[in-house]
């Protein structure tokens, strides 16, 4: 198909420039071609494929871009970075709304018109513009909110994907390596994630959807890694029973009216509370462990 397509002008030149600003840049295309394919397409448009942190494909991706779990996998698989994000594509249902749903910042690219007629973006033009509108102090904020339901239910569905991808070539021994003694290996991240999905989070949630101003408990997870000894369990089959309970979860949730998001509850640690707020505590915990996996695998 080579013959058929050509480089965007000014594409290779804006990765230029955003690798020596220092920034992060991964490829966000929809996982529906092998990664072969999609190499090959990277070096059609004149890139090299590993300058890129992450590029997407269907051999380690569990969503297709229509979904904004996409967008959180991605994120996870890097690490869940703080900061400004950016999502950048030229099409609006596959590449900006999705994105958008999650909570990320977007920018359409080739849009046309005046931005003042079309507000869902944070900015659009073309690739150029982009690189005057990324350089350029009067670009809004790009620090990504998660805190709608829909986003939330994304982001807690894509924490046992990226856990699979961060771990899908972790040698055995890896699993259970300990970066110091105060940190906890890639296993002990899993069980105390499977661990706290069946006995917090599962209550937590038919407390708020059952009762009237529940009173939400709150265990002290952190000590059942050496109680109950997770560096001695098995890392494939711990994922496969976190990811288990957390479809469970997923699926209270979606059975959840949306009315329910509103309602009041009382957390042993965060006081008085509501469902959207509680369910975005799980969320909040999952970026945080995933954060940390990411950090003890890319230091083994």
């Amino acid at each position: 198909l080579r013959e058929l397509t050509r480089p965007r002008l000014g594409a290779a030149a804006l990765v230029d420039w955003a690798f020596e600003q220092g920034f992060r840049v991964a490829i966000a295309t929809d996982p529906l071609f092998p990664r072969k394919a999609t190499l090959h397409r990277l070096r059609w448009a004149g890139l090299a494929p590993e300058r890129f942190e992450l590029v997407s494909s269907f051999e380690s991706f569990h969503f297709s871009k229509s979904h904004p779990a996409y967008f959180a996998e991605m994120l996870g698989r890097l690490g869940w970075p703080d900061g400004p994000i950016l999502m950048a594509g030229n099409d609006v249902e596959r590449d900006l709304l999705p994105a958008q749903r999650l909570g990320l910042a977007t920018f359409h690219v080739d849009g046309a018109g005046p931005l003042s007629q079309d507000p869902k973006f944070a900015g659009r033009g073309d690739l150029g513009e982009l690189k005057h509108w990324l350089n350029s102090s009067a670009r809004p904020v790009l620090v990504p909110a998660f805190d709608t339901p829909e986003a939330i239910r994304a982001l807690m569905a894509s924490t046992p994907a990226v856990m699979a991808g961060l771990t899908s070539h972790l040698p055995p021994a890896a699993w259970a390596r300990e970066p110091t003694s105060e940190d906890w290996a890639v296993i002990e991240v899993l069980c105390h994630l499977r661990d706290t999905e069946r006995e917090i989070h599962h209550v937590q949630i038919r407390l708020m959807l059952e009762e009237t101003d529940p009173f939400i408990p709150r265990a002290d997870a952190a000590a059942w890694a050496k109680q109950r000894r997770y560096l001695g369990e098995n890392g494939p089959a711990a994922l496969a029973d976190f990811t288990a309970a957390r479809v469970h979860s997923l699926e209270m949730l979606a059975h959840a009216p949306p009315e329910a998001w509103a309602r009041k509850g009382r957390h042993a640690i965060f006081g008085p509370t509501d469902f959207r707020e509680v369910v975005g505590f799980m969320a909040e915990h999952d970026r945080l462990h995933v954060q940390q996996a990411w950090k003890t695998i890319k230091g083994l």
